[in-house]
């Protein structure tokens, strides 16, 4: 069965939040930066007022440095406990004067809680994969302050070059050793061929680990595969 939602403690959101922006004009312009937070029920529960400055073109200038709109502040703190999976928005959006142009005015970053980690927002744009017969592959995790146990591994295998579930591989867990991996924690007992889930697209498949592995608090981990082909398996980045 499925591993049960645990609550999740309180969290600070990041004291500062690192945002890019230029002048493509070439006269400065009057420019307005401000953001919003909004909670999973998509509620506004924290405002950042309205700053004005200018900002000089990016050809003399470069980027914008005005520090209320490039780190703005956040003192937001999220409330303990949440339960379940919970989603938190932060909207940031830039006003220009002369010819704001509304479709590249804004950004946008989600905050998810879950009972997984990853990097991304689970679609993959492109496919990665490795030639070497026995090569190995893995993506590199670094815990928070708590300690927490590692119970299964999702992988999308995207088929497009070429039918990943004809070759096998194994699943690996590895430790840190100074920035790379380093000795095995976990291995799959026998090899696995990766395998489609036709429901929609990017959706993953889940591998259980035969018992949950600890992690202690802080610690740095690797999580991939080592295939047993020559051939690009095409993982999903």
């Amino acid at each position: 069965s499925a591993i049960p939602w645990r609550e999740y403690q309180t969290s600070n959101m990041k004291t500062a939040y690192n945002t890019t922006f230029r002048n493509n004009n070439n006269t400065t312009s009057f420019t307005t930066f401000e953001y919003k937070i909004y909670d999973p029920s998509n509620t506004v529960v924290a405002t950042y007022p309205q700053v004005t400055f200018n900002t000089d073109p990016y050809t003399t200038n470069g980027y914008g440095n005005y520090a209320p709109a490039a780190t703005p502040p956040i003192t937001y703190t999220i409330p303990s406990p949440l339960i379940g999976p919970s989603k938190y928005t932060m909207v940031c959006a830039f006003g220009a004067n002369p010819n704001d142009t509304l479709a590249s005015d804004t950004l946008q970053h989600v905050q998810n809680f879950s009972n997984y980690y990853a990097y991304d927002d689970g679609t993959a744009g492109i496919a990665f994969g490795l030639s070497t017969y026995q090569g190995e592959i893995a993506e590199k995790f670094t815990l928070g302050i708590v300690p927490d146990t590692l119970g299964c591994i999702d992988a999308y295998f995207n088929p497009l070059w070429l039918n990943a579930n004809l070759y096998n591989l194994l699943y690996k867990v590895r430790a840190d050793a100074g920035g790379v991996p380093g000795a095995e924690l976990f291995s799959s007992d026998t090899h696995i061929s990766p395998t489609y889930n036709h429901s929609g697209h990017d959706q993953f498949i889940r591998y259980y680990l035969d018992a949950p592995l600890y992690l202690t608090a802080g610690a740095t981990f690797y999580i991939g595969y080592q295939q047993n082909t020559n051939q690009f398996l095409n993982i999903g980045v």
